[in-house]
């Protein structure tokens, strides 16, 4: 068994059996990948964690300062920020389809669906992923109504 290495580390993400993060790759590996089955030969196994975010959270303490960001790391954060705000535009849907009032205006709606999709778009960046323009999140809604 080896002693951890954050740069030649596997992960199991959110259960997922088919697939695993490698440190060393930075990237999802198959598991039937032969570098990752020597490792597992070692007597290694991949540290099981609850999603990308977590994963992403663990890697940013423990890779050296000054590293710059990865594909993961700004996929993994962007995704964050989805999730964080998938509510608004998921409550906007629901006020819709049951013909109530909403609480954004239709141009509101449509500010975030810009913003979400430029969040998305962030991998076509030419900068992509070390130099990232992250786009501004319009006004946060009202909670209740």
């Amino acid at each position: 068994m080896s002693f951890y290495d954050s740069s030649n580390w596997y992960w199991s993400v959110a259960g997922n059996e088919t697939r695993v993060w490698s440190s060393a790759a930075v990237s999802y590996v198959d598991v039937s990948n032969e570098i990752y089955a020597a490792w597992l030969s070692l007597g290694n196994s991949p540290t099981r964690i609850a999603s990308e975010a977590e994963l992403e959270a663990v890697l940013v303490e423990q890779y050296p300062a000054g590293w710059g960001p990865t594909e993961s790391s700004v996929r993994a954060k962007r995704n964050q920020i989805l999730e964080q705000w998938d509510w608004v535009t998921q409550r906007h849907v629901e006020q819709t389809n049951a013909s109530t009032a909403t609480s954004l205006t239709s141009e509101q709606y449509q500010t975030w669906l810009s913003y979400r999709q430029a969040l998305r778009d962030l991998t076509q960046q030419a900068g992509f992923p070390s130099s990232v323009i992250w786009p501004t999140a319009p006004a946060e809604p009202a909670v209740a109504q």
